[in-house]
């Protein structure tokens, strides 16, 4: 399924509940000096709604750590975040 971002290329999602809700990540277009090789654009955590192709920038202010970790080389990144 095609996510809508925010202006940039990617998004990610990092889990979903019973109603279908999804939370992520998604690039915006904005570039960011401080981002790591390759990538280039910043990101802001999101909700996407079910069934209305709906995105949603959660607010900053409720996130104090986004910690990226893999239980190994080929598995997919995770997103955590510490309150």
């Amino acid at each position: 399924m095609l996510m809508p971002t925010l202006g940039g290329n990617n998004g990610y999602a990092t889990g979903a509940n019973n109603s279908g809700q999804v939370v992520g990540f998604a690039e915006t277009a904005n570039q960011d000096p401080t981002c790591v090789p390759p990538q280039v654009l910043d990101y802001e955590a999101v909700i996407w709604n079910p069934g209305q192709g709906s995105i949603q920038m959660l607010p900053p202010a409720r996130l104090k750590l986004l910690r990226f970790a893999r239980s190994g080389p080929s598995e997919p990144a995770s997103v955590f975040v510490a309150n």
